[in-house]
C-alpha cells in the first residue's frame, strides 16, 4: 500500500524516521533516490541514526547509500553515529564500526549536533530525539 509521502522527493527520509522498513525497501526498488536529502540536508542514512534505526542504516549502507554526504550543518553520518554512541553510552555501535570501516569521512573535532547538544545543558538531555528532529 502507498503512503501519501511516497510522491515526496525525500520521501525515502520520510521513511526512516519512521523506521518504516518496508517502504525503504519498496521506495528504492520503485527508484527513489538512497541519498535524497530533505530540507535540512539529512539522508536516509542520517535519519535512520538519528532515530536509532541501525538495522535500517546497516542496510542502506549494505546497498550503496553514500556514506559521505553532509547534512545543511556539515555534519557527515559518522559524525552523528558517533554522537549517537556518546549518547546512549553504547561500548559498541556497528553503525559506527562499519562507517570507520568504510574510511567515511567526518569532521575533526566536534560536529555540530553535539555542539547544539552540549549548548541545551542538562535539561535538554532527555529530549535528545525532539532536538535533532528541530534543527533551526
Amino acid at each position: 500500500m502507498e503512503e501519501p509521502y511516497w510522491k515526496d522527493d525525500d520521501a525515502i527520509v520520510t521513511a526512516a524516521y519512521g523506521g518504516d522498513f518496508k517502504s525503504i525497501k519498496t521506495l528504492i526498488k520503485i527508484g527513489k533516490d538512497i541519498d535524497a536529502q530533505d530540507e535540512y540536508g539529512e539522508t536516509a542514512l542520517m535519519a535512520a541514526i538519528n532515530e536509532d534505526y541501525p538495522f535500517i542504516a546497516l542496510y542502506l549502507i549494505d546497498i550503496g547509500a553514500d556514506i559521505n554526504l553532509t547534512n545543511n550543518d556539515g555534519d557527515y553520518a559518522l559524525d552523528l553515529a558517533q554522537f549517537h554512541k556518546k549518547v546512549h553510552n553504547r561500548d559498541e555501535c556497528e553503525v559506527v564500526k562499519k562507517l570507520q570501516s568504510l574510511n567515511a569521512r567526518y569532521k575533526e573535532g566536534i560536529s555540530m549536533v553535539e555542539k547544539r547538544y552540549n549548548s541545551l545543558g542538562d535539561i535538554g538531555r532527555p529530549l535528545i530525539i525532539d532536538f535533532i528532529k528541530d534543527k533551526k
